[in-house]
């Protein structure tokens, strides 16, 4: 009879060892799992905020692309180069003005026109030394937001001429 009191006196202590073991791993598997999930909303919000900004920078380039049909010489050719400019929607249709607008309480969208130069030989634009294109503008749309006290900025550019 002492022989089986003497094997379950040993397995008493052995148990808790287990126990805190298993709480243990139970534990860092449900930390991870939550340190995983708060990382995935972050990077979700993130992405968000990213996806909105290529949308607003199309929502720019259609916008020009319009002004630019409807009228070169009153709403492209006349801006001044290497200024910041902002689209307003106003009176149903779209306008190009100097005034800074916040969209959405959250990003600023930016438009910036260059002049184009073109080399005299073959017509290719180049950087320097050509002559000026009166029919073509370089467009750079910046869109930026903050978000944690730090300044993400999106920007496309293309060319655009008065066909």
């Amino acid at each position: 009879m002492q022989l089986s009191q003497n094997k379950c006196a040993g397995k008493k202590g052995f148990s808790i060892v287990e126990l805190v073991i298993a709480v243990s791993i139970i534990a860092v598997f449900i930390v991870s799992i939550t340190f995983s999930f708060s990382l995935f909303l972050r990077l979700a919000f993130s992405n968000t905020l990213k996806v909105k900004a290529a949308f607003l920078t199309e929502e720019a380039l259609e916008s020009v692309r319009f002004l630019k049909q409807s009228d070169w010489e009153t709403h492209i050719s006349s801006l001044e180069s290497d200024t910041d400019y902002f689209l307003d929607f106003s009176a149903n249709t779209w306008q190009i003005s100097g005034n800074y607008t916040l969209i959405d309480g959250l990003f600023e969208r930016r438009l910036v026109f260059e002049d184009v130069l073109r080399d005299n030989f073959d017509g290719r634009i180049v950087e320097e030394g050509g002559t000026l294109d009166e029919g073509t503008k370089k467009l750079t749309v910046f869109v930026s937001w903050q978000r944690n006290n730090a300044t993400t900025t999106e920007s496309f550019s293309t060319y655009i001429a008065n066909i």
